[in-house]
């Protein structure tokens, strides 16, 4: 019966299950999977299936962090404002100084 179903990739360790023992005898295996379908994987297209680190147990933590996509929003920066000859750069500490963060101020 085909269900339709697709392997969501994982990401972090490229294993979900280990014997703990080093050398010839070590054992690694994925043996955890994720599967979606398509209508899933579009709506949620920016969600991460994660791999951790096993601390105390042979099974890493498994996480699977859902986003759904973000459209489009609302805001809109008008450029031409910027050429105004009323226009100054503003960053909360003073005009005209180098921040990464930054507003912007109009004389009337």
């Amino acid at each position: 019966m085909q269900l339709g179903l697709i392997h969501f990739p994982m990401r972090g360790m490229p294993f979900t299950w280990h014997n703990r023992s080093e050398g010839g005898r070590s054992i690694r295996n994925c043996l955890d999977r994720a599967l979606v379908n398509e209508t899933w994987s579009a709506k949620w297209l920016s969600s991460l299936y994660l791999c951790g680190t096993p601390c105390t147990s042979d099974y890493p933590s498994l996480v699977l962090q859902v986003k759904a996509r973000v459209g489009a929003g609302i805001f809109k920066f008008d450029n031409y404002l910027a050429k105004s000859l009323g226009f100054r750069f503003f960053n909360g500490r003073g005009l005209e100084a180098p921040y990464p963060w930054h507003a912007y101020l109009l004389d009337n």
